[in-house]
């Protein structure tokens, strides 16, 4: 009977923390449904790259804005987009990701889902990412 309990508890303990069983519109999202979601309406998600301008430059989801998390300004931006519109939203591993997902819950945004993984998720898998052009500085 302990035994059984303190898996339930830990259980609640793991879904609290980081809302990953949440369902509904603003959710964590596995690869699977994220790739689902772009495919079936790709024109209707705004694709938001949380992470840093260099880790974007080096490859990021096909059409993906840049907001960086770390950015001191990051939720002024936030406030300037569509709260109807609806965004998938990731960063290299899901730290930033799962955070950001929070600030724009509170914020009022209608429908966003996080990929669970972010980037790491993505290309471990080998699926598409595009690369910026990056400008080559000349060393002295």
């Amino acid at each position: 009977m302990n035994k059984i309990v303190t898996v339930l508890f830990l259980m609640s303990i793991l879904v609290g923390c980081d809302g990953v069983a949440r369902s509904g519109p603003i959710r964590h999202v596995s690869l699977v449904e994220a790739k689902g979601l772009l495919a079936k309406s790709p024109q209707s998600f705004t694709i938001l790259d949380l992470r840093t301008p260099d880790e974007f430059m080096a490859g990021h989801l096909k059409k993906a804005v840049n907001e960086n998390y770390y950015n001191s300004g990051f939720k002024d931006e936030l406030n300037k987009l569509d709260k109807e519109t609806p965004y998938l939203i990731y960063c290299q591993s899901g730290t930033r990701g799962s955070k950001a997902l929070k600030i724009m819950e509170k914020m009022g945004f209608k429908k966003v889902f996080h990929l669970y993984g972010g980037y790491q998720a993505w290309t471990a898998k080998s699926l598409p990412i595009v690369k910026s052009l990056v400008k080559e500085e000349k060393v002295s």
